[in-house]
């Protein structure tokens, strides 16, 4: 099992890694179990995988020559909070809700995080990972300041090192999958902790949702940690829009209202492409203009916390997660929509593809302080 991830989601990638396992597993609980493994591994050339929680969708946790797996889920202690600065350090291994949950008890929370933020390790995520829930309002961790600082072994021919880097040194490690170092700690910034709300909007179009969900997050006086749009059928066939992404019981929406005047919405489900919105309490009456402005129906507006499933499983990755189970032919390919052209690219991309081969999903987020989409299909 520690030798998987998720990379049963590509259909190249699973008859390549389907059955590749480590010969050994290792389980470290400390820095120091790490420098003793990697000088072991590298005294009798055992190659090592490093593993965090194995939420990854590319095989980055896979072993493919067999050897070692490292798994670094032990490494779970936080270690500092610094609730003036905003910043927090702690191993590897601590689970990134775990690590919210914490920041949040300081007025604080993070500045992102996967969609698979109920397990995913912060090692794995700063490894492994580039972006998720939250890179609308910050950006992705590519940023400079993005990550402050990392504790690295090395695995070299004398004893390994352990480099501890800060700034711009940070870099060759982000997003490098362990293979040039381990990464045994991780220091983030946060952000000031937000009692955020959930805004769901239903558009007879794709082109309006879009174009709704750029007018939000280029909204300045709007505070907002994350912007999904899925095209028809994917929120009605896939993420159960009806039971967890509209309102239900008496304020159900009025499918028949004017703002389904063509009668795309009132049609059913299938026919309507949703948006969803994550912003602070002061932002949900200009989302809720926007979206009128658009020719959209707010659909529900509920406290993050009490929402029946929080949205950033509807997005990111998590998509896919769901289409796969109802559907197991299902992949999705990623590109980035250039900001200033993004809606001319997703009308042509809807020219040159049917829904029935293609279907969209829009990420919103920051790129150097301008908005594009994020195309998962």
């Amino acid at each position: 099992r520690r030798s998987r991830d998720f990379f049963r989601y590509s259909p190249l990638l699973k008859p390549q890694l389907t059955g590749r396992v480590a010969d050994a597993l290792v389980l470290a609980t400390s820095e120091a179990d790490v420098v003793a493994s990697l000088a072991a591994a590298v005294r009798h050339r055992v190659f090592v995988t490093t593993r965090g929680a194995g939420t990854g969708n590319y095989g980055q946790a896979v072993p493919l020559r067999g050897g070692v797996v490292l798994d670094m889920s032990g490494l779970d202690k936080i270690e500092s909070i610094d609730a003036e600065a905003g910043t927090i350090r702690c191993g590897a291994g601590v689970k990134l809700c775990d690590l919210e949950d914490h920041a949040r008890q300081h007025g604080w929370e993070l500045r992102q995080h996967p969609s698979t933020r109920r397990t995913a390790s912060v090692g794995g995520f700063v490894a492994g990972g580039s972006t998720g829930h939250g890179a609308l309002l910050h950006g992705g961790l590519s940023e400079d300041g993005a990550v402050l600082g990392l504790r690295v072994v090395t695995a070299e021919d004398q004893t390994p090192r352990v480099l501890e880097l800060s700034g711009r040194d940070v870099f060759p490690v982000v997003h490098a999958y362990g293979t040039n170092g381990v990464i045994t700690s991780v220091e983030l910034p946060l952000a000031r902790a937000q009692a955020w709300s959930d805004v769901t909007a239903a558009f007879p179009s794709l082109d309006a949702a879009a174009a709704f969900a750029l007018d939000v997050a280029n909204a300045p006086a709007v505070v907002k940690r994350g912007i999904s749009v899925f095209q028809a059928p994917i929120a009605h066939k896939y993420l159960e829009a009806d039971a967890l992404m509209h309102a239900t019981g008496a304020d159900a929406p009025q499918w028949d209202s004017a703002h389904g005047r063509d009668g795309a919405m009132a049609a059913g489900g299938d026919a309507r492409h949703v948006a969803m919105v994550q912003c602070s309490p002061p932002g949900v009456g200009p989302v809720e203009r926007l979206c009128a402005e658009h020719g959209g129906l707010t659909t529900r507006v509920v406290k993050a916390t009490e929402a029946p499933r929080p949205m950033y499983e509807f997005g990111w990755n998590h998509t896919t997660l769901h289409a796969l189970r109802a559907d197991k032919s299902v992949t999705y390919l990623q590109c980035v929509l250039e900001p200033s052209s993004a809606l001319g690219l997703l009308r042509r991309v809807s020219g040159e593809f049917g829904p029935s081969e293609l279907l969209q999903h829009l990420e919103v987020a920051n790129s150097r302080t301008t908005y594009a989409f994020i195309l998962n299909s």
